[in-house]
């Protein structure tokens, strides 16, 4: 018997590079499919805006939501309701244009700023209470705790004591 040395196939070397596309191809889908997922209206109004409103105290909604996360934002008819009270801002369209390279850059640029039809209304109630009052409360004032001096070492606390 004659013993042939085993000789890697071909198609073995060739097997890490499809596989390497492959993961290459799923990671492109999955990016391209998070980034409408993340732009579409459905997102903002059912993700993010429950957490902005959650975090100033009011509920926050919209009709309309047009995002491009690298030029512009469109909201439609914004309202802005503090929970169990009447809305203090609302706003048919509110447009912002601006350049994300040049904010990621340090430079907050912003081309266009507008807010159509804005009404604030502010309600303030007999007993000192208003419409706002539910969104102030939400804020929490920073509780400051009391400064310590340093620790001397221990070799300065007889020091300390003879002075």
């Amino acid at each position: 018997m004659v013993a042939t040395p085993e000789v890697s196939s071909p198609h073995r070397g060739r097997r890490w590079l499809k596989w390497l596309a492959w993961c290459v191809a799923v990671l492109v889908v999955a990016l391209v499919a998070l980034y409408f997922v993340a732009t579409s209206s459905a997102f903002f109004k059912g993700v993010i805006l429950p957490k902005v409103g959650a975090a100033v105290g009011a509920d926050i909604s919209v009709s309309d939501a047009e995002i491009s996360p690298f030029s512009h934002v469109v909201l439609r008819d914004l309202k802005v309701t503090p929970k169990g009270s009447q809305p203090v801002f609302t706003a048919s369209n509110i447009t912002a244009r601006y350049s994300l390279l040049s904010i990621v850059r340090g430079h907050i640029v912003v081309d266009e700023a507008s807010v159509v039809d804005p009404t604030i209304t502010v309600v303030e109630n007999a007993d000192g209470t208003s419409n706002l009052s539910p969104m102030l409360k939400s804020e929490k004032p920073s509780e400051k705790k009391p400064v310590r001096p340093p620790r001397l070492p221990r070799s300065l606390h007889h020091h300390r004591r003879l002075m």
